[in-house]
């Protein structure tokens, strides 16, 4: 799971095409954007990546190789089993100030995947995500965050860090390379 906010779509767009179509397990990502907006980030991300980008649609099941972007408006969350998750969607009350919620979406991975859950907090202004790294780190899972010479705006990967919640601080060139290798090891 992915949580990203100003600056996300040029991120999103340095990481994304570079992952393999074979990535061992679904990526699902909140980029805090209005209604509207995210399914032309994920149909241009789709454009230009390897690995399938969608937009999540209700009841859509979640599987390896494949991006899914929170619709802007809705909060998205995985339900389901861990044989056969699927994506939830509402449009419950804003969650820091934000719907999508980072937070939402982490609490559900750590839920469902517990240990081998893996949160990536990149650039993005507030502290969205870190109650949902500390969910996922309570869990035994795994949590990265952005650096912050690479970060648009320092606010959420630097909540994270100063938290204690980062098993890695990594920089935005190296984030493809780092999310390939920890997938492997966490799709085991």
């Amino acid at each position: 799971v992915l949580g990203i906010s100003t600056g996300g779509p040029a991120a999103l767009s340095k990481v994304i095409p570079k992952l393999s179509a074979r990535f061992p397990i679904p990526i699902l990502v909140v980029q805090h954007m209005p209604a509207g907006f995210t399914k032309h980030l994920a149909d241009t991300l789709n454009n230009n990546s390897k690995i399938q980008v969608v937009e999540g649609v209700h009841g859509m099941k979640v599987k390896p190789g494949q991006v899914v972007i929170a619709p802007g408006g809705h909060h998205m969350s995985i339900s389901g089993s861990r044989i056969a998750p699927q994506v939830t969607l509402d449009e419950g009350p804003m969650v820091n100030g934000a719907r999508p919620a980072v937070d939402r979406l982490f609490e559900s991975a750590a839920k469902m995947y517990s240990h081998r859950t893996l949160g990536v907090i990149m650039t993005g202004m507030g502290t969205d995500g870190l109650q949902g790294c500390r969910t996922i780190k309570g869990a035994g899972g795994f949590c990265v965050s952005q650096d912050q010479a690479s970060s648009v705006v320092y606010g959420m990967p630097k909540a994270v860090a100063e938290a204690g919640l980062s098993d890695e601080v990594v920089s935005l060139a190296d984030m493809d390379n780092r999310l390939q290798m920890l997938a492997s090891r966490v799709a085991r």
